[in-house]
């Protein structure tokens, strides 16, 4: 029953993750697909236009996370990872909040955010 269809959860919404020149926030969806991880890791795909969020114990890259959660989203203000991905991908990121297209990659056991497919104006 219902093969190759996910389940929307209406309790946790979405799966996005918001970028804008100053950081990054995530969903309460995209909290829960992360599995409210206490350190995440970022990763890019400059030719695809992705970004990957890993939850990660330990790591040298390490970014705390879910210590950051604030009235059911996670902010996270990292200027030096927004000027490399507007660099490597070609973009600008203004101080207007744009939500992306999100979803949970089995293989590489991380959150997939695509710059290709912006969710504002879409609602």
């Amino acid at each position: 029953m219902l093969s190759g269809f996910k389940i929307f959860n209406p309790s946790t919404g979405a799966i996005s993750v918001s970028f804008a020149n100053y950081g990054i926030s995530f969903s309460k969806g995209a909290i829960e697909c992360l599995k409210r991880p206490e350190y995440i890791i970022f990763a890019y795909d400059q030719k695809n236009k992705l970004v990957g969020v890993k939850p990660v114990k330990e790591d040298p890259m390490k970014i705390p996370f879910i210590k950051k959660e604030k009235n059911s989203y996670v902010r996270i203000n990292n200027k030096s990872f927004i000027r490399q991905i507007e660099a490597a991908c070609e973009m600008n990121l203004s101080d207007k909040v744009t939500r992306y297209f999100s979803y949970w990659d089995e293989k590489e056991e991380m959150l997939i955010v695509d710059f290709k497919r912006p969710l504002n104006g879409c609602e």
